[in-house]
């Protein structure tokens, strides 16, 4: 392959899970395209997956004393990076052999494309990995009334422009970050809504984004239940999201529809005995005790 390929810079932020994080390594790897740059940013794991980043030679590995999230990982592996393009792979999402050179391919051929993702099969005791019959997440839906992200699955393969892209495998252009500005990615959100809220900062810039439908990854899905993390930070940044993005009458109605949640956990804990309810309530406590945060962003970011 050509030396004479744009650079691309892989980042992934590791926390736990070494042994997906070797699977998602070596794909890299794996699909031979040069230049590549792979960056892991390590969040201060509890097992061996700094260990394992390190065993790479191709691989430059940033050991954080702490676990400072997805959103600002991401954020230092930019700043050790140096592709044309950047690649957002979550330490367990195994990309296919021509991943880079599809996506690379299209957002030469697409100066205003800021990004560009293919299908993202599930991968569980289920889902083998690697298999093309699984069924799989497509582009992403937003909603501006109640800021939340639908994930679209199993559409036909078919080329759109999308509003946002999920965050486990995509391809972004370097010029597109450095026009939206620091942060890349908001280190507040520390995990979920980070990636929808730097699509729609690129968007207001002009910038489009785009599902190809091929090529492949392969995300590993887990029974997550429902986790205290999980919850906490969904509904809390759903409504960060919203103070950075919404006009002013959806973000009423983005809190309409909180009050409403938090009155269906009430339900869901009491009568199906789901633990939802502190999670969410911390949330809004959150929330509440950072009012003075919440306007903050909304002044320096809201259209």
């Amino acid at each position: 392959m050509s030396a004479s390929r744009p650079a691309v810079s892989a980042i992934i932020v590791s926390y736990n899970r070494a042994d997906d994080l070797r699977l998602a390594i070596q794909a890299l790897i794996d699909t031979e395209y040069k230049p590549l740059q792979i960056v892991v940013v390590d969040n201060a794991s509890k097992d061996n997956a700094a260990e394992v980043a390190g065993s790479f030679p191709q691989v430059t590995l940033i050991k954080s004393q702490e676990n400072v999230g997805f959103a600002q990982g991401c954020n230092i592996g930019l700043h050790a990076s140096n592709g044309s393009y950047v690649a957002l792979i979550n330490n367990d999402a195994v990309v296919a052999k021509d991943w880079f050179d599809t996506l690379v391919n299209f957002l030469e051929q697409h100066p205003k494309a800021a990004a560009a993702g293919g299908k993202i099969y599930d991968w569980n005791e289920k889902n083998p990995l690697g298999s093309r019959t699984n069924e799989y997440h497509a582009y992403t839906e937003l909603s501006f009334k109640t800021g939340t992200v639908h994930v679209e699955r199993n559409t036909p393969d078919q080329l759109r422009e999308v509003p946002t892209l999920g965050g486990a495998c995509v391809m972004i252009r370097r010029a597109a970050i450095e026009e939206v500005g620091e942060p890349f990615l908001e280190p507040l959100f520390f995990t979920y809504y980070e990636e929808t809220d730097f699509f729609v900062r690129a968007r207001r810039k002009g910038w489009q984004l785009f599902y190809t439908a091929e090529p492949a990854a392969w995300h590993r899905v887990r029974a997550s239940g429902t986790p205290y993390g999980y919850l906490f930070h969904m509904e809390r940044n759903r409504m960060l999201f919203a103070y950075r993005n919404f006009p002013a009458h959806a973000l009423t109605l983005a809190w309409l529809e909180a009050g409403f949640r938090a009155l269906k956990s009430v339900g869901e804990q009491v009568f199906l005995g789901k633990a939802v309810l502190k999670p969410r309530a911390d949330a809004w406590k959150w929330l509440l005790t950072h009012r003075s945060v919440l306007r903050d962003h909304r002044n320096r970011y809201a259209p």
